[in-house]
């Protein structure tokens, strides 16, 4: 034990030496590195001779903004705007207040409400951003101003002692930027005055539009619940009161024509609907016979119910809270009119039949809420209505199922709407109120855009019809050539939009959204994230209609470049094909790179892409990127064009079409050859068009021996060069070529100026040839053969042999 110590001290000193190498380095904290505090320049001042130029850019800063403040127009305008925005707020709450409470109120009407406060709050917050853009100019200007201030008064006591010129000229600046100040400061103080009042006038909104918000969800809630009772109940006809009494008179009174300053503010907008009933009726009536579109023709049928239709559709959205019986007037010219003109839209009679009774309830239904009948009042007719219209038409279903069976659609139509008329009844009847409105709304709702998308795609294409066929825009070469096709492209593109839009409407009707915005931005924000990206279906949709777009451009571009250049400058067709697929493939290219980079696809996937395309080309597709590229030498170098003949494989055809990974040849046949385009690059290939489509044709005749030589060489080149589609030059060619085995042999050799004539002149001279060989008394021979016996069997000779005896008979 005693030797331990020792041990340790002998050793020790060694082996923490070891640990001390052995063990990592101690990580320190990094001290950060000091901070060098610039210091701060000093400013030059100008010098005493920079005192009056520098006064007069003063002066001149000063009088632009003095001119900008004294024009008020700009203001003006913000508080007339704000004047009408309060306006229109203060009768939307009156009529609102006018409504009653709004747990009385239809779904319809709530929506109808609330898109109204959702407008007015749309427009204040235009105009708020608008004067919070020049306040903060305002800002901004009062900043730059206060360091004008500051330098002069730093400028004049660096000067020292001055002169009495000097100090009065400081002086005049320092009271010009004073009175720029103040000016900058009153106009600042108005903007934030008119911000606050917009502020007050947007929380006005956003809190009747939450109380409208709250009612809406709970009916929304209690959209399956039992929400009045029942129509067969005795607390039903409880309600039949003398309060009920009370109530419809005070809604009878309720409901106005006209409001205070109604008709003054929409003079203008009567003006317009007259101009245009009256504009729109005489010109129907002008042209209503001439040759129009032929999507037109339920418009020039009815040129009045047109003009009513025209007038009111659309220009009656403009009106502002309208009182409540203008407001029926309105709908039901709209909807008259509508009526008139459906016979032109539906085909069907029944169909046409079951829109007229849903136009004539719908009449009713208008009535009841344009006069505020009371609930109970509403719940009876709309039983009423609804069971009349499930049985009609039920009724009408059944009728069209026996006499049109070709017709199974609207049929299948009118038997859904009679099931949820009568869904509607059973619902209604049992108390179930609110379920049994949403049903017939909706389905109301949703015939009627549905009539109305039809109306616009009719418009439209009618629209693009009539504008194509223009003589103006047929003079152009383009149009007249394209005008078809590009009808067509249009047709389409607006269907897709409207078909788009008509959706989007159909979900706020459907009330999945409050709004067509709602449903955009929440529909839109709707994707998946992947690594860190998320792909949203609208960056989808937009990539959709990128291509879409791109792809139509790409067409507009090689047809516009096609007509008026090309064909200007009488450019070959192949020359003309090239440059078009190659303005397409271009184009596609660009749109696949915007749609993705829409789609948020980053710009380094493309490195990698091109990696993994670099090593797919590798593996298994050099057969396509071949083809790829011959494609390309095949329109750029053009050893073959579109409309040559060419023999390939023994196999005679013309070329059809040139793609970039194949090439379509039709033979003589007719049928259609897919050939890959790297057999024309590296396969030998006859182009009997390639830079002349003459051609030699060249027919071989034999005769027999002992003719005339001379004779027939004298005939075959007679016919030959009779021939009305042989060219003179190179002459008509008339060989013998030698002694056959039972003929001799000629050949007739002659050219035409297109390959396409080969087969009909090689038959017609041939048909002439033997003619005039009859008439010259040719022979052409047919192979003959002579057949020599030198050695044979003598029991074969025997047999051969005519027997001398006939009776005796020879048995093998």
């Amino acid at each position: 034990m005693k030797l331990m110590p020792a041990f340790y001290h002998n050793n020790l000193v060694p082996l923490l030496f070891i640990v001390l190498l052995l063990a990592p380095a101690p990580v320190w904290p990094e001290e950060p590195p000091a901070t060098e505090v610039p210091m701060a320049q000093p400013v030059v001042l100008p010098g005493l001779s920079e005192v009056q130029p520098t006064k007069a850019d003063l002066l001149r800063a000063a009088a632009e903004i003095q001119n900008s403040l004294l024009s008020t127009a700009t203001l003006t305008e913000h508080e007339s705007t704000l004047a009408r925005l309060r306006e229109q707020q203060s009768a939307l709450q009156k009529q609102i207040d006018e409504l009653g409470a709004p747990e009385k109120w239809s779904i319809d009407r709530l929506l109808d409400i609330r898109q109204s406060l959702e407008n007015q709050r749309s427009d204040q917050q235009k105009l708020l951003e608008m004067i919070s853009a020049q306040a903060i100019l305002q800002e901004r200007a009062l900043q730059d101003w206060e360091q004008r201030k500051i330098f002069w008064q730093d400028w004049e006591k660096s000067l020292g002692r001055l002169g009495r010129t000097t100090r009065s000229t400081f002086r005049e600046s320092q009271q010009t930027i004073a009175a720029t100040l103040a000016a900058l400061n009153e106009r600042h103080t108005q903007l934030v005055a008119l911000q606050q009042q917009v502020a007050v006038l947007l929380d006005s909104g956003l809190e009747s539009d939450k109380r409208l918000a709250e009612v809406f969800d709970v009916l929304r809630r209690d959209l399956l619940r039992k929400s009045a009772p029942a129509l067969y109940s005795p607390r039903f006809f409880s309600t039949f009161n003398h309060n009920l009494q009370l109530e419809l008179r005070q809604d009878l009174q309720a409901a106005a024509w006209t409001r205070p300053g109604f008709f003054d503010a929409h003079t203008l907008l009567f003006a317009v609907q007259l101009f245009i009933l009256v504009s729109v009726f005489f010109v129907i009536r002008r042209y209503r016979y001439a040759e129009i579109a032929e999507e037109w023709q339920f418009l020039t049928a009815r040129p009045l119910a047109a003009a009513f239709f025209a007038a009111f559709a659309g220009p009656g959205l403009f009106y502002l809270q309208p009182p409540s019986l203008i407001s029926l007037v309105l709908r039901i010219l709209t909807l008259g009119s509508a009526a008139f003109l459906l016979p032109g839209l539906l085909k069907n009679r029944r169909l046409l039949r079951a829109f007229y009774l849903l136009i004539g309830v719908e009449f009713g239904k208008e009535l009841l809420d344009a006069l505020f009948m009371p609930m109970p009042i509403q719940r009876l007719y709309h039983f009423a209505s609804c069971l009349l219209i499930a049985l009609l038409i039920y009724r009408l279903a059944r009728r069209d199922r026996r006499t049109d069976k070709s017709r199974q659609r609207h049929t299948a139509l009118l038997f859904l709407l009679a099931a949820l008329f009568f869904t509607a009844t059973l619902t209604q009847i049992t108390g179930f109120s609110t379920l049994a409105f949403t049903i017939s709304d909706l389905t109301v709702n949703t015939l009627f855009t549905s009539i109305l998308l039809l109306m616009a795609i009719y418009l439209g294409r009618g629209a693009i019809d009539f504008l194509l066929e223009l003589p103006p825009l047929q003079q152009w070469r383009f149009f007249s050539k394209h005008s078809l096709e590009l009808a067509q492209r249009l047709k389409r593109l607006l269907q897709l939009w409207l078909w788009f839009e008509g959706g989007l409407y159909l979900l706020t009707i459907w009330r999945v959204f409050p709004s067509r915005e709602q449903a955009i931005a929440i529909i839109g924000d709707i994707g998946i994230t992947i690594s860190d990206t998320k792909i949203t279906f609208g960056m989808l949709l937009w990539a959709a209609i990128v291509m879409i777009l791109t792809y139509q451009l790409s067409w507009l571009t090689s047809s516009l470049i096609d007509t008026t250049l090309f064909r200007a400058r009488r450019t070959d067709r192949g020359v003309r094909d090239a440059a078009r697929k190659l303005i397409h493939y271009s184009f596609l290219a660009i749109g696949v790179i915007l749609a993705l980079t829409t789609a948020g696809v980053d710009a380094r996937v493309f490195a990698v892409v091109g990696g993994a395309f670099g090593i797919g080309i590798g593996f298994g597709l050099q057969n396509i990127v071949n083809n790829f590229v011959s494609g390309i030498i095949l329109l750029f170098e053009r050893p073959i064009k579109t409309g040559d003949t060419i023999v390939i494989d023994n196999e005679w055809g013309t070329i059809k079409a040139i793609g970039l990974r194949s090439t379509v040849v039709t033979t003589i046949d007719n049928s259609e050859i897919i050939v890959p385009n790297s057999l024309l690059i590296s396969e030998k290939v006859t182009n009997w068009t390639l830079s002349n489509t003459m051609a030699r044709v060249v027919m071989t005749v034999g005769v027999a021996y002992g003719t005339d030589i001379s004779q027939v060489l004298e005939i075959l080149h007679a016919t030959g060069k009779a021939h009305p589609l042989v060219m003179a030059d190179p002459p008509v060619s008339a060989l013998f070529t030698g002694f056959g085995a039972s003929s001799l042999d000629f050949e007739l050799r002659v050219f035409i100026a297109n390959i396409q004539d080969r087969l009909q002149v090689r038959s017609e001279i041939l048909q002439t040839v033997a003619t005039e060989f009859k008439t010259a008394s040719i022979e052409i021979p047919f192979p003959q053969h002579d057949l020599h016996l030198r050695s044979i069997d003598t029991e074969v000779a025997d047999r051969l042999q005519p027997a001398t005896n006939p009776d005796k008979v020879t048995v093998p």
